[in-house]
Order: C-alpha cells, then sequence, then structure tokens
C-alpha cells in the first residue's frame, strides 16, 4: 500500500498522502492530505485514481537526453522496508514526455496534456478556499 505519492514538476511540489488509523483494511478512519490540508477520503481517491492512471500512448524510438525531469513521482510505501517507486517524465518533443521508472532508460511516451490535465486538478484542489 502507498503512503504518500510526492509530485514535482508543476508550479509547486505536491504531496499526498494517508495516514492509516485503525484497522489497516478499514479506511474509515484514515486522514486523507493533500500538501497537509484534509480532503474527504471521496475527494482524495478521486486525485490518487487520475495520478495512477495516466496511460503511456506509445514506445519511445529515439534516444533523448536525460537531464533533468519535466515531472517526478515518487510513491511511499507504507512499510519502510520497500524502496520507493520513482517515475520521471522527460522531454521527449513538442507533444509528448518519456516516462520510465528512476535509473532505466525510459521505455514509453505519454502526452504533456495528461500530465497538465493532472497538475491542474491537484493545483485547483490544493488552492480551493
Amino acid at each position: 500500500s502507498v503512503r504518500e505519492i510526492r509530485i514535482t514538476g508543476g508550479e509547486s511540489p505536491v504531496i499526498l498522502s494517508i495516514q492509516k488509523l485503525g484497522d489497516p483494511e478499514d479506511d474509515s478512519h484514515d486522514v486523507f492530505t493533500i500538501n497537509r490540508k484534509e480532503l474527504s477520503e471521496k475527494d482524495f481517491k478521486k486525485l490518487y485514481q487520475s495520478v495512477i492512471s495516466l496511460l503511456h500512448e506509445g514506445t519511445v524510438e529515439k534516444a533523448v537526453p536525460l537531464v533533468k525531469p519535466k515531472y517526478r513521482m515518487e510513491f511511499v510505501h507504507v512499510d519502510t522496508a520497500i524502496r520507493p517507486a520513482i517515475l520521471e517524465y522527460f522531454d521527449y518533443n513538442d507533444t509528448y514526455l518519456t516516462a520510465g521508472l528512476r535509473g532505466e532508460a525510459p521505455e514509453f511516451i505519454i502526452g504533456r496534456y495528461q500530465l497538465k490535465l493532472l497538475m491542474d486538478a491537484l493545483d485547483s484542489v490544493i488552492n480551493k478556499p
């Protein structure tokens, strides 16, 4: 299970987190936050689904310099013995970014619009009064 997702590359870093309270199988007492702002379980799960449902739109056909990721997502497991999984997104062309696990050559491309829509959704929740 994921305890936290840390996303960088937008206007400011975003941290989605779940604080498990009580029974690990029961979400009803858990605390869901985005950048320390508490959310309802429903709103949190909608954002979480947006993060994990990003879809690749093809495979990388040409090597590109992997200088600095445009976006980075770190998935932190509840078990601290399990190392975080880190996805990085690098510039590919004007339409796409490459997507892959940190330390490995990216295999897939993803439309820039997908990350823009995600970051806009996250920002709107963060900035909601």
